[in-house]
């Protein structure tokens, strides 16, 4: 007989309803969910989500799991500009943008954070990545880098914005070139925000150079 791990998704979390209706054989199923949890047959991420364990078959991709964690989000910030080599670091963390309340999750598979931003300029470039294992939303680099500079603080002036750019996230300059700029206006319309129209006047320039 097969164990019941193995009637399990191996390539994408799953909630409560779904572990009981695999366990509805069992005359208790919650006994048995405790008793595969002790075993480490699967890991509990946060309260009604769950992902098999790698040491029982199962594959975990944190993208997906950010999204199911905490939502409606998407992930971007640090994490993206480091996925597209903009910053230096290599960044562990996922960070993410949600349009609920600021939120921190240390979980047994990873550690996850979230960022508030208003309504208006949550959808504009963003992209939705579906494969095997799952979906999830992630920002453009340059969506990216527009959340992450709406998101600071003390910035006033292109000075100020400049250090930041380039001392803080140490971004260099001709990095700016691999951005979509049309995309870029538009993140700015929608953003209504003095420190993306800075941004902007500040690519404005790389570009026309």
């Amino acid at each position: 007989m097969k164990p019941v791990y193995s009637k399990l998704p191996q390539d994408h979390h799953f909630d409560y309803a779904y572990l009981m209706h695999v366990l509805r054989p069992y005359r208790s199923p919650r006994d048995k969910v405790t008793q595969m949890f002790n075993r480490g047959e699967i890991i509990r991420i946060k309260k009604g989500l769950y992902v098999r364990a790698p040491d029982f078959g199962g594959h975990i991709y944190t993208n997906e799991i950010a999204n199911a964690l905490y939502g409606p989000s998407y992930i971007s910030l640090e994490y993206v500009l480091s996925l597209h080599s903009l910053i230096p670091e290599r960044v562990v963390e996922i960070t993410s943008v949600t349009l609920k309340r600021n939120k921190f999750f240390q979980t047994p598979v990873g550690t996850f954070s979230y960022r508030h931003i208003r309504q208006k300029a949550f959808s504009v470039g963003v992209h939705l990545i579906e494969n095997e294992s799952g979906r999830y939303f992630i920002a453009t680099k340059g969506k990216a880098l527009c959340d992450k500079v709406a998101l600071a603080s003390n910035i006033r002036t292109i000075a100020e914005l400049k250090e930041y750019i380039y001392d803080n996230l140490r971004i260099e300059p001709e990095d700016f070139r691999q951005l979509d700029f049309n995309e870029l206006s538009s993140i700015k319309d929608v953003y209504g925000c003095n420190r993306i129209d800075l941004l902007f006047r500040l690519l404005s320039g790389l570009n026309n150079r």
